[in-house]
């Protein structure tokens, strides 16, 4: 899927799972931080935005060329991420919970969608690796 459509759709779902974290926080006892929560969905928001922007347009180069891609962006984007909970834990203890599980599960939630994305467009190109 174009660029364009993939940030819009990536970020109606982050709008979904922060949504669906703010629901969680009101319901749990002891209160959490939510806005702890919200900045890691949003960093692992941008890591995913920043990934698939980067490997998009190697998608109509080798092969090669865009696993290379994909790779390095998602390798940036697990070292970001564990930068930030390292950071979080050892600066905030009181917090690292929440962003920790607001980290994890925007990652895996994103992630999935942007090699979803990525598939979809990759799908075309599959018969011509086959063919040669």
């Amino acid at each position: 899927m174009p660029v364009s459509r993939f940030l819009l759709l990536l970020t109606a779902l982050a709008a979904i799972v922060l949504g669906l974290a703010y629901a969680l926080m009101v319901g749990l006892e002891p209160p959490r931080s939510f806005p702890t929560v919200a900045i890691a969905v949003l960093l692992a928001y941008l890591g995913t935005a920043l990934a698939y922007v980067v490997a998009f347009p190697s998608l109509d180069k080798k092969t090669n060329t865009f696993v290379a891609a994909m790779l390095t962006g998602m390798v940036v984007k697990m070292f970001a991420g564990l930068i930030s909970i390292v950071v979080v834990a050892l600066r905030f203890p009181e917090v690292k919970g929440e962003y920790v599980a607001g980290f994890l599960v925007g990652y895996m939630v994103f992630t999935s969608f942007e090699v979803f994305g990525l598939i979809r467009k990759l799908r075309p190109h599959s018969k011509d690796l086959k063919n040669s």
